[in-house]
């Protein structure tokens, strides 16, 4: 049987990227472990790229195959470092508790538990001198590869500003209540289905009908308050049937009930189950908590520090979400002050601000004063993963055919259309 060391680098082979784990030789235990570890990661730094089963085979090397992810094994790897390094140093600290050399015990003591801890919790501490090399080279080099670009949301100027969304990345859109975040957030989904990534949709608000309804509009130009009150004319209802009829049988678009799964933990086990390359919680502030005990501010910024380390980084995947704007946003969008608005006036809990890499605002009202929809928004970019600010144009047509329920970009190369 193989050991949990080969099946870690075994399993890394399937997301070819020796830089999302904390990795060094003493891991690794025995020859074998170690020659394959040695090998992997000295092509990475001299190609770019973890070695393929092929390369491993001329060296003699033949990793077991698994489907489990890499973390699975990484923390395997972990326990089996931990429990051998707490044995030998209880062992030492031992025989120097026998001499009454007690300070001396003491710090190796110390000196383990900080080891331990660092190693309990990956990347969240390193040495940049002993493992920047390795690891920023790896990543520069994957991030070149093609099927490595980001999830795109299919907006020009956010997609270009952060290269799209990666693993661990939260994106955040915010707005006042019926602002129009629910139809953002579903652009989103259908750009990332198109681009032939499979997303996990969790309504908190909407059954999962009115969410199909919504993106077959979208995705086939059509009336949405015909689709629901079943009035399409004919040559429209046959263009709805052919396009669904279509689709049959592509690549999964998930769509969960956040009545049924209401918690990140919940959420957590669905995706790990349906392994999606995107996971969007629209009304993310509807989230409940396992501790019923948390208060609204807590188990927001709970919700949003689980979503954030469990969700996004503990499955490496990227996570979009709707928040609100609070009441004193809407006084500052009531007097024409949008430019004074900022991730400080999302409403429940300054986390949201804190824990996005992206945050994007939705500020205008949906109707103007003679109650006719308006058929532009502009979208404001609070916060970029550097710090980048702006806004972009997009369209808002609901009634407007033939096409309808359009929300791409203005004046850019999609001019308002999906990304095919």
């Amino acid at each position: 049987m193989a050991s949990a060391g080969l099946k870690l680098l075994g399993s890394i082979q399937n997301v070819g990227d020796l830089s999302k784990f904390d990795l060094s030789e003493d891991l690794f235990v025995g020859g074998k472990e170690v020659d394959v570890y040695t090998f992997a990661t000295e092509h990475a730094l001299k190609h770019g790229v973890y070695p393929s089963g092929e390369a491993f085979l001329e060296q003699g090397i033949v990793l077991p195959s698994t489907e489990e992810p890499p973390s699975y094994y990484y923390d395997q790897v972990i326990d089996r470092y931990m429990k051998v390094e707490m044995k030998k140093t209880m062992i030492e600290a031992s025989d120097m508790v026998n001499n009454k050399d007690y300070v001396e015990g003491l710090k190796l003591l110390s000196g383990m538990c900080a080891a331990l801890y660092h190693r309990e919790q990956p990347n969240k501490l390193v040495n940049y001198i002993e493992q920047g090399n390795s690891a920023v080279l790896a990543a520069y080099a994957n991030a070149q590869l093609p099927d490595n670009e980001g999830v795109r949301l299919g907006w020009n100027t956010p997609d270009q500003m952060t290269g799209g969304l990666h693993g661990g990345d939260v994106a955040t859109i915010v707005g006042r209540p019926g602002a129009g975040k629910t139809f953002m957030m579903l652009y989103i989904a259908l750009n990332c289905w198109l681009q032939g990534k499979v997303p996990l949709f969790v309504s908190m608000e909407m059954k999962p009908l009115p969410i199909m309804q919504r993106l077959t509009a979208m995705m086939l130009n059509l009336p949405l308050t015909n689709i629901v009150t079943g009035t399409l004319p004919t040559e429209l209802y046959n263009s709805m049937s052919t396009g669904l009829q279509d689709i049959t049988g592509k690549h999964p678009f998930h769509i969960l009930d956040g009545a049924l799964s209401s918690t990140i933990e919940d959420i957590t086990l669905q995706a790990q189950q349906l392994r999606p390359d995107i996971v969007l919680i629209d009304a993310a502030y509807l989230l409940r908590h396992p501790d019923k005990r948390l208060g609204r501010w807590d188990r927001a910024t709970q919700n949003m520090e689980d979503m954030k380390s469990v969700l996004a980084e503990g499955l490496d995947i990227p996570v979009a979400c709707s928040h609100q704007l609070n009441r004193e946003a809407q006084k500052k969008i009531n007097k024409g002050k949008e430019d004074e608005l900022g991730v400080e006036d999302i409403a429940q809990t300054d986390s949201v601000g804190q824990i996005s890499s992206l945050v994007m605002a939705l500020l205008q009202a949906e109707k103007i004063e003679d109650n006719h929809l308006i058929d532009t928004r502009a979208v404001t970019i609070m916060k970029g993963r550097s710090g980048e600010t702006g806004s972009f144009n997009i369209r808002w047509e609901f009634q407007n055919g033939p096409n309808w329920l359009q929300f791409g970009e203005m004046d850019s190369v999609q001019d308002g259309k999906l990304y095919y």
